[in-house]
């Protein structure tokens, strides 16, 4: 079983993006550039956005011997109804618009992402993995409300909600008790917060628990996810968590 989609991927329901884009042309076309623009002035590329966030997220030369890029990683980025169902516990708790938590295959926004697992020795036991995600918004103020109810009070609880309403729906079975809880990490980006997940599942060689460091920050109009997933005996280190997520946010453009 695979550690992200074994922890439930919480990154997929928290990509901010909403609002249809004006003018001609379709972000699914990288040679077509579309142009929109919103409220507060901003214009966005689509197709510049696009680049920037495939720019950005973690690639192989990232990553320390003995990293393998996740090729699989595309396989989970099918929406079904338990994606659905949860998306709508967790907009619902968190009282912002469901546009807010759509999964990227939903929102058309210009998203990229990538996987990466540790080559864990033969003989040897437990998994490491990073995940990498990008979206880039039409205006800067939608990451800032993501952001804002994701700092603000019960946050956590609705995290666990939304893990648990996956669960259910999606019949996982052997999963124990989900624990959601903010985490201590450095500040990062414009705004950022973070959470540490644990999850406890039952196999033939007894009780495996998943730990999950959730990264999201931004910066500009780019909201950027980052998951940490782990298990005994190994575990991540948030210094290490905060240099891949710097790198991810620095590469970035200032003028986003």
């Amino acid at each position: 079983m695979r550690a992200r989609a074994a922890v439930v991927l919480l990154a997929a329901v928290l990509a901010a993006g909403c609002g249809d884009d004006d003018g001609e042309g379709s972000a699914d076309d990288p040679t077509t550039t579309t142009t929109s623009s919103s409220e507060d002035g901003s214009t966005a590329n689509a197709a510049a956005d696009q680049q920037a966030a495939e720019d950005a997220i973690l690639v192989q030369s990232d990553m320390p011997a003995d990293w393998v890029e996740d090729t699989d990683d595309d396989a989970d980025d099918a929406l079904d109804d338990a994606d659905v169902a949860s998306e709508a516990v967790l907009a619902d708790c968190l009282g912002v618009d469901p546009a807010y938590v759509e999964s990227d295959e939903t929102d058309g926004e210009p998203t990229a992402d990538s996987a990466f697992e540790f080559d864990v020795p033969e003989g040897s036991s437990g998994s490491l993995s990073v995940n990498s995600d990008v979206q880039v918004n039409a205006t800067a103020s939608e990451g800032e409300d993501v952001l804002a109810a994701l700092t603000g009070e019960g946050a956590a609880t609705c995290l666990r909600e939304q893990s648990e309403t996956y669960i259910e729906a999606s019949g996982t079975e052997g999963v124990g008790a989900v624990s959601v809880e903010p985490a201590e990490f450095p500040a990062v980006g414009d705004q950022s917060a973070a959470f540490r997940m644990t999850a406890p599942f039952e196999t033939d060689q007894g009780t495996v628990t998943f730990v999950t460091d959730f990264v999201v920050a931004t910066k500009g109009r780019a909201i950027v996810s980052m998951q940490f997933t782990s298990s005994e005996p190994w575990a991540w280190d948030t210094a290490y968590e905060q240099e891949l997520t710097e790198l991810v946010l620095d590469r970035i453009p200032s003028d986003l």
